[in-house]
């Protein structure tokens, strides 16, 4: 036998000799539950190279679990782990061998029965027949198929690019059952509520068209990317791209760089960065890119790049400067980032857990294996809440802004009337300052040169004549004289409006033959110059009409005030309206004035009962006396 062959029977004896005295575990009917790591006679092998079988790996030395973490960070080296196995329940247990580790990317199962060397090799295995799963478990766990008080070497390799946690438990079939079913029927329920909260996005932007929970929709559209490829079976792996093995081990580099561009656009726009903070507007945009461009770095060394490693730093790193932004921008004043800033928290927390969890830092506990998902959905909460906090006040800001839109249009409108009641102002000024000393000097210089004619030579007929122009001259210029004194009072601006009644119905007495009446006018207060002005003029006008069509001997003006509505009554025993009076310019004229101070108008006449005008204008707050 040469050489070489026979130190390879030497160091194959050493082998099997050590193996042999390595002690052996023993399953009774009492364990229900074995975790692996840890247990005396397990121990493991740390394969830098990756690519070493099993027969290559049964010649080295491996190191006993105990005393050692099961976690061995984020490493590319595969690890072996090996034992000893012997079923001693006095009744059959269906059991299952593998690991809940869900980062995974392959899992090697070798049973070897010692008794006759029969090898048994499994890889990535499921306890549910693939036809019977909806969505496949994380774990890969096998069928425990073992013959009773026999021994078996059971040996493990771990390979995968991402952090490396042991995780190899034996279990009784029906409690693993039990324990997928419940982390399944948790997924189902996180990936529900995710489905429900794209549904309310859609719902609510389709109803108030809110650009935010347009950009939110996007942002949830975005983590359901990552949820599909999350890898280990899942949905992706599963139905989108089941034999595209490249895809498999790199579509996260995908999902997660999509997902947080899509968050950096919605934070930037929902904490309204632009408005606040403009220079952390643009530090988002700028971490938008380089996560872009450190995912296609990533992608184009695949083979080398530990994903899970990858993705949780850069996600930490864009979350830190999203809750800078959130803070600030709370600080600033506006009070949506409170909800935004708790929501980041959450998801930011759950990243450092998993982050954790993965490298042994914290217990293996169903919080833990789920923090991620209880991080996302608090979040989505937290989000959901401020958007809906966003939308109140944007409600309320733009009610404001109507407001003070209102308020402006209506400060425009008094400056409109004030300057329209200043040019009437001016212009009835300058008209009665026309008919006094124009058209009032020449009737009164007709007058006096009419009564200056030597009348004695008139026939009886021309003395008729002579005395009716007489007459109709004198009339001519008492009515010129009272209308340029009724125009614009002075009484109206400086004494207000009983004042200036008071002195037109003096007038009007003494010159006309109708005999007016004016009643109550003490308790009208002082209104504000464009209600007096209107009032005035309105009252003018229907002592104009009465004057002019009611034939009337007597007419009543009467005031009384009610709350912050003050009633005018004009009435006179005339022989009522007709149509021509109805319609005609000056019923026009008042039916304006009393729409441009917010007031109403009735009338009531019947033929040969004379009119009764009712007019009731809200005044409010008195002006004062002055």
């Amino acid at each position: 036998m040469t050489t070489p062959r026979l130190l390879g029977l030497l160091g194959w004896l050493c082998v099997h000799a050590a193996a042999a005295q390595t002690p052996v575990l023993t399953l009774t009917d009492s364990a229900r539950y074995v975790n692996l790591w840890g247990q005396t006679g397990v121990d493991f092998y740390v394969d830098s190279s990756r690519y070493l079988t099993r027969q290559q790996v049964e010649r080295r030395a491996f190191r006993p679990t105990a005393g050692r973490s099961s976690s061995f960070g984020f490493t590319n080296a595969s690890i072996w782990v090996r034992f000893r196995l012997r079923d001693a329940s006095p009744l059959p247990v269906a059991r299952v061998i593998g690991s809940d580790f869900n980062l995974i990317d392959t899992l090697d199962y070798y049973l070897i029965r010692e008794a006759t060397g029969q090898v048994i090799h499994q890889q990535n295995g499921r306890l549910i027949p693939h036809h019977q799963q909806r969505i496949d478990s994380h774990s890969r766990i096998f069928p425990l198929h073992v013959l009773p008080n026999e021994t078996y070497a059971v040996y493990f390799r771990v390979a995968g690019r991402n952090a490396k946690r042991i995780e190899l438990t034996i279990e009784e079939t029906y409690q693993h059952q039990a324990g997928y079913q419940r982390a399944t029927w948790f997924w189902a329920g996180y990936v529900g509520f995710y489905l429900t909260m794209i549904l309310v996005q859609v719902i609510f932007f389709a109803m108030t068209r809110n650009r935010n929970s347009l950009y939110y929709l996007l942002y949830l559209c975005g983590f359901l990317l990552v949820e599909v490829c999350r890898g280990n079976g899942m949905i992706g792996d599963r139905y989108l791209w089941p034999d595209a093995t490249w895809f498999k081990s790199n579509s996260l580099l995908i999902g997660v760089p999509v997902s947080t561009v899509l968050g950096m656009w919605f934070y930037a726009n929902g904490l309204r960065l632009k408005q606040y903070v403009p220079v952390l507007y643009r530090v988002l945009q700028v971490d938008a890119g380089v996560t872009l461009l450190l995912a296609g770095w990533a992608l184009s060394k695949s083979a080398d790049t530990n994903v899970v490693q990858h993705v949780l730093f850069t996600a930490l790193a864009s979350d830190l400067l999203v809750l800078v932004a959130c803070f600030w921008v709370w600080r600033k004043g506006y009070q949506p980032a409170r909800f935004y800033l708790l929501g980041t928290l959450c998801f930011f927390g759950s990243i450092v857990v998993t982050l954790f969890w993965n490298l042994g830092l914290l217990p293996d506990h169903f919080i833990t294996a789920q923090s991620l998902n209880i991080g996302c959905v608090l979040e989505m909460l937290f989000f959901t809440t401020a958007l809906a906090d966003e939308y109140r006040l944007t409600q309320r800001e733009k009610q404001q802004a109507q407001t003070e839109l209102i308020d402006v249009l209506q400060n425009r409108n008094n400056e409109l009337r004030a300057a329209q009641l200043q040019g009437q102002t001016l212009e009835r000024q300058r008209v009665a300052a026309d008919l006094h000393d124009n058209l009032g000097s020449t009737l009164s210089a007709l007058h006096w040169n009419l009564q200056a004619m030597n009348t004695s030579q008139l026939t009886p007929a021309e003395q008729a004549v002579y005395t009716a122009i007489r007459q109709q001259i004198g009339q001519a210029y008492t009515d010129v004289r009272l209308l340029s004194h009724n125009l614009l009072p002075q009484e109206l601006a400086k004494q207000g409006l009983p004042s200036a009644l008071k002195t037109l119905v003096g007038r009007l007495n003494r010159n006309t033959t109708t005999h007016f009446n004016l009643t109550d006018i003490e308790i009208v207060p002082r209104l504000d110059p464009q209600t007096e002005f209107e009032l005035y003029s309105i009252c003018l006008e229907l002592v104009n009409n009465t004057l002019k069509h009611a034939g009337a001997t007597e007419a009543t003006i009467t005031f009384s005030l009610t709350d912050d509505t003050l009633h005018l009554h004009v009435t006179d025993n005339g022989v009522g309206l007709n149509e021509q009076t109805t319609n005609g310019y000056g019923m026009q004229n008042i039916a304006a004035r009393i729409a441009s101070i917010g007031g109403q108008w009735s009338v009531e006449s019947e033929p040969g009962a004379g009119v009764r005008h009712q007019i009731q204008v809200p005044v409010g707050a008195p002006v004062g006396n002055g």
